[in-house]
């Protein structure tokens, strides 16, 4: 009769882990990261701290703001459940650099983010041009297009044909898929926060995990 090695899978393993090869390239988190780090200007935060010369050190909000928007994306919105990634997830780990993040720091870092959500929705717009999407205020105008009768098909005004296949075009326009996007696919189906501030902030945290998204999924067809 064969005889096979045992296994153990209850054992515990030691194995040599480098954060930064833990961000695969072409994958949201790795875009994030890179979005944050060097497209971001998030010195609007530093007033919100107050240890200067007393106090414990604070973790940069750069790494909070990674952490928070990743587990978003997972669906995960929980500040506390946010925390308990932080010591087991390994991406999350990357992400947060090895420094574990309170649920407190979590809570906080997403109620002062009101005043820099300006500054951070510019630099996401700049970088959805790079990637070759149009901003959110550019509508979908069919008019811009020219029919073609013999080929059955519109011409793109960079002159580009689509096949025709009446309001199946038309509703990438329209407003359903973002949100079936948001609750369905990543699993967001509530606020954590209450009062219309704080509910606005997470609602715009969620629009950047969708935005964020798109420009990665836009920029690895770029590449393709």
């Amino acid at each position: 009769m064969a005889r096979y090695k045992e296994t153990e899978k209850d054992q515990g393993i030691m194995i040599p882990i480098y954060l930064d090869e833990q961000l695969v390239s072409e994958t949201f988190e790795h875009m994030l990261s890179e979005l944050i780090d060097s497209q971001m200007d998030l010195r609007i935060f530093d007033g919100k701290y107050n240890n200067d010369l007393t106090g414990a050190t604070a973790i940069e909000p750069r790494i909070l703001l990674k952490i928070i928007i990743y587990c978003y994306s997972l669906g995960v919105i929980s500040s506390r459940r946010i925390a308990k990634m932080c010591e087991s997830n390994m991406t999350v780990k990357a992400l947060a650099e090895d420094r574990a993040a309170l649920h407190n720091d979590i809570q906080l870092c997403i109620r002062n983010g009101r005043r820099s959500r300006k500054s951070i929705q510019s630099k996401r717009d700049n970088k959805m041009k790079e990637g070759g999407m149009r901003k959110g205020k550019e509508k979908f105008d069919i008019r811009n297009f020219k029919y073609l009768k013999k080929e059955n098909c519109f011409q793109c005004p960079n002159g580009k044909k689509l096949q025709y296949r009446g309001r199946v075009k038309l509703a990438r326009n329209e407003r359903e898929p973002v949100f079936a996007n948001i609750t369905y696919c990543k699993g967001i189906t509530r606020f954590t926060l209450r009062g219309d501030k704080k509910v606005n902030i997470q609602w715009k945290l969620y629009c950047i995990v969708h935005n964020i998204s798109k420009c990665n999924t836009a920029k690895n067809r770029k590449m393709a």
